[in-house]
């Protein structure tokens, strides 16, 4: 931790300071490969670049720091209409390594009023945990999705689903339930293959994404949100699998992973091949493939509390943990009009495919 003291000698900006990148990635890794606990995907500091490239967002990581030693991240990505924790992904605010008491919504509200005030560029910062001055006036739009609460009494509708992984794979596929297994086994007999790769499955992984999330009734990412996504991420894999019937792609999901912690991101099933139990097969494969890795975990990613989603991914040996909901100054939130999915799928699918990039970037 030599160069976070030679780097604490820099002038501070209110109660934080400017980190030059290579450093900062190297101390952000350092800390969160050491974590008794995996830190999801969403930490990753090479999603400061695609922030920042993709979507020309200004985003601010923070190394939190308790005295001379960093005791939590946090990133925060000012949108232009809102600052948020994690955009698009299922996991932002804080980030401990050990239980710290100290008031999360004020020190949030402090770092982006000073950076506002202070008319910061983005970049990598260390900011004490312990501030002089509190902003009781804070006006400013935020929306945050934690494992860890802000303040008291948040909203929790969602859960992540995650698996705990055993290191031994024929172990583990012998703790499945006999059904579970039967389906898995089903679906290997069937005309089914298998591929994984990287930008070269990314026109194999965005026909059946799309149509899914047209069924679904939700706006889809533009394929070049994916490709610029897996150029940017470092640190970890970016990876797509594709399940194909015969030479048809009929499910596909993107897999993502960071210090053993792995999540399958996206993931999409046609529906006609939905009876031939292959979202249980495409998992199946990811499981095998993380566990080959050394993975710890293997996230479902998250889903709305007893919903469809959330007891189907609960037939696999997972565990639920809350996620939790901040926002502040807030009128409206597109999520929550569960009405528009009807609307959207009476729109003709290409308007939908042409139209759903342009909306999604603001639905966090």
């Amino acid at each position: 931790m030599g160069s976070l003291l030679v780097i604490m000698n820099m002038s501070s900006i209110s109660s934080f300071s400017p980190i030059p990148s290579s450093p900062a990635f190297s101390l952000w890794n350092n800390f969160t490969s050491s974590s008794p606990f995996p830190v999801p995907f969403s930490f990753n500091p090479s999603l400061f670049h695609f922030y920042k490239n993709h979507f020309h967002w200004r985003p601010y990581y923070f190394l939190l720091l308790e005295g001379n030693k960093v005791a939590g991240l946090l990133a925060l990505v000012n949108t232009g209409k809102a600052w948020v924790s994690l955009p698009h992904f299922s996991y932002g605010g804080v980030f401990l390594k050990n239980n710290i008491e100290f008031d999360k919504e004020q020190l949030i509200n402090h770092l982006v009023v000073s950076i506002e005030k202070g008319k910061v560029h983005p970049g990598f910062f260390q900011a004490d945990i312990r501030y002089p001055d509190l902003y009781s006036d804070f006006d400013k739009k935020l929306y945050i999705r934690s494992l860890l609460p802000i303040k008291a009494g948040m909203k929790q509708d969602k859960m992540a689903t995650v698996i705990y992984l055993p290191e031994n794979r024929d172990a583990f596929f012998q703790q499945l339930t006999s059904n579970l297994r039967r389906k898995i086994r089903k679906a290997e007999t069937g005309n089914f293959s298998v591929k994984q790769g990287k930008q070269e499955l990314l026109d194999d992984f965005y026909p059946v994404y799309v149509k899914n999330m047209y069924r679904l009734g939700s706006p889809a990412y533009g394929k070049k949100f994916f490709h610029n996504l897996m150029d940017a991420y470092e640190f970890g894999e970016a990876l797509f699998f594709v399940i194909y019937k015969g030479a048809i792609p009929v499910a596909a999901a993107m897999l993502m992973s960071y210090n053993g912690f792995w999540e399958n991101t996206w993931f999409s099933t046609l529906k006609k091949a939905q009876k031939e139990y292959v979202a249980d097969f495409l998992h199946w494969q990811m499981v095998k493939y993380a566990m080959g890795q050394k993975a710890v975990v293997y996230s479902f990613g998250r889903s709305d509390n007893e919903g469809s989603v959330f007891r189907y991914k609960n037939h696999w040996p997972a565990e639920n943990i809350p996620i939790y909901e901040y926002a502040l100054n807030q009128r409206f939130n597109i999520k929550n009009q569960k009405w528009l999915a009807g609307l959207w799928r009476n729109i003709p699918f290409p308007a939908a495919r042409f139209l759903g990039p342009l909306l999604v970037k603001h639905i966090y």
